[in-house]
């Protein structure tokens, strides 16, 4: 019956460059790519302020194959530094990366190899933990890698495995079935690859901890890792640390009987410091067309009075009054076809978006990669734009 300590941690991504902030903001996209090492050396300080055993990392430890030296470096410094063993099972980012042999991971790094690997770990207090084993070997995988793994059933074992768990894509990677990962003699499942914390089961504990630093406005929110206590055997305590440098937020801001003074302030004493937000504006009123028409003008003027950061505007607002659909003008024709654009299937939409050949080539992709939700605003936000552009005329 062995009692011990270790950190779960996954989707580190570090080197990460934020696509679409550093054309804007040349010193925010600084932050962030340094987000991810300074993420990293919190969770590094709290496994010595916690006395942890040992660590495990999921996968994903960079952001693509073809890394920098000093991203190396620095990801072994920060190894290097600490005095427990650190389990690396590598991720379809990071299957191969650069400069293994002139960088060279330190001494108490194991590294999974493709094939399944169990390692018994004496620790201090002369108990024993089995950590079990895999990584990717190619970037894109169908095979299931967890159902490889095994474990002891007098030994308390934790699998390591960058993996998808029932998944509904067919593209999904290394995908693996929870059924599966609970027979096994495995008693606590570290995953990675969801860049969102989940706890998909207890007894045995199938754990995924997120990744360690959002990368966009879609990962909002906390990140961090899991400070996993086991007593006699049994996980006793599974607490999530967070230790993002940057947090992710989308604000909802209502412009319905507001002038612009009381919505710049409104929306400025919600941004706190050290978070990057998108700005979700809703309701209905005279603001919709200046912020429609004026959006970066509106962004610099809440950004100057923030302690945070603004990343963008996200219109969900409505004009005072829209035509209504059903009538025999043209512009209640036009406001007909754009509310049955709205309604259509997904598959349908993006077709109707992408008609041509060069659309299909080089937007669908972009077009495929969004929610429902942003599909639907995508299509509002043109209606209420071309709406307005009639009203402009006929004035």
């Amino acid at each position: 019956m062995s009692d011990f300590k270790f950190i779960h941690c996954a989707d580190l991504h570090l080197g990460s460059r934020f696509a679409g902030i550093r054309s804007r903001d040349r010193d925010l996209a600084k932050r962030m790519a340094e987000s991810t090492f300074s993420s990293f050396s919190k969770i590094a300080d709290l496994a010595r302020s916690e006395n942890a055993d040992f660590m495990v990392i999921s996968g994903d430890v960079f952001d693509k194959e073809n890394i920098t030296p000093r991203t190396r470096f620095r990801f072994a410094e920060i190894l290097g530094g600490l005095d427990i063993p650190c389990f690396i099972a590598w991720g379809n980012h990071d299957h191969t990366t650069s400069w293994e042999d002139d960088i060279p991971l330190p001494t108490n790094v194991h590294e999974f190899g493709g094939e399944p690997e169990r390692f018994m770990l004496e620790l201090k207090n002369g108990d024993r933990v089995e950590i079990s084993g895999i990584s990717f070997t190619s970037r894109n995988t169908n095979e299931d890698l967890a159902i490889k793994l095994e474990g002891s059933r007098d030994v308390f074992t934790v699998g390591c495995v960058h993996c998808d768990v029932d998944s509904s894509d067919a593209s999904a990677y290394a995908p693996a079935r929870l059924v599966d990962m609970i027979e096994k003699d495995i008693d606590y499942w570290a995953l990675g690859h969801i860049h969102k914390r989940a706890v998909l089961h207890e007894r045995p504990y199938v754990v995924y901890p997120g990744n360690t630093q959002g990368k966009s406005i879609k990962e909002s929110g906390e990140k961090g890792a899991y400070v996993v206590k086991v007593v006699s055997d049994t996980v006793k305590e599974l607490r999530f640390v967070p230790t993002q440098e940057i947090i992710w937020e989308t604000i909802e801001a209502d412009i319905t009987g507001r002038d612009f003074r009381s919505f710049i302030d409104s929306v400025s004493s919600m941004i706190e410091k050290n978070s990057v937000v998108r700005i979700a504006v809703k309701g209905r009123g005279a603001l919709d067309k200046m912020i429609r028409s004026e959006p970066d003008e509106i962004l610099k003027a809440i950004q100057e009075r923030s302690a945070g950061t603004v990343a963008d505007i996200e219109v969900l607002s409505k004009p005072e009054s829209m035509p209504s659909a059903g009538g025999k003008d043209l512009v209640s024709k036009v406001a007909s076809v754009a509310d049955s654009v709205m309604m259509m299937e997904r598959d349908r939409l993006i077709g109707a978006i992408c008609s041509t050949a060069t659309s299909k080539k080089y937007l669908q992709k972009h077009f495929e990669s969004m929610s429902d939700e942003e599909l639907r605003n995508l299509v509002g936000d043109a209606k209420v734009r071309l709406l307005e552009r009639f009203s402009e005329a006929s004035e």
